[in-house]
């Protein structure tokens, strides 16, 4: 009678385990996609303010997977939605270009603030 529960522990422990499912309470925020990180398991992004959360900053987020970052292009507009708990990236939308932005804190070089599109000139 053991072998045959041994081999039922055995077929469960070797089964695919499906990935976990991305949580049900999550939070917008827009941002500008800077890099990925980590070997595309982050990525580096500045934020608007989270209401209640943080302010506006620049912040490496966990993504869900990194298939999520395969479209992305350093300077997009993302909407990114968040495991409201974790922070760890779920979804990413994109942007139209001409979105701005209130982003903070201003760099040392002054840099920072309101993004505005780029026009090209």
């Amino acid at each position: 009678m053991r072998f045959p529960l041994l081999a039922l522990a055995a077929l469960v422990a070797c089964s695919d385990v499906p990935p976990a499912e991305p949580p049900s309470a999550t939070l917008v925020v827009r941002a500008v996609y800077v890099q990925p990180m980590y070997g595309g398991e982050a990525m580096l992004v500045n934020h608007e303010a989270i209401p209640n959360r943080m302010p506006a900053m620049q912040m490496a987020l966990r993504v869900y997977t990194p298939a999520l970052l395969d479209s992305l292009t350093e300077g997009a507009r993302v909407a990114l939605t968040l495991d409201s708990a974790s922070l760890e990236v779920v979804n990413v939308e994109t942007l139209p270009f001409d979105t701005v932005l209130d982003l903070e804190p201003r760099d040392a070089s002054g840099r920072g603030g309101i993004v505005l599109p780029d026009t090209g000139g």
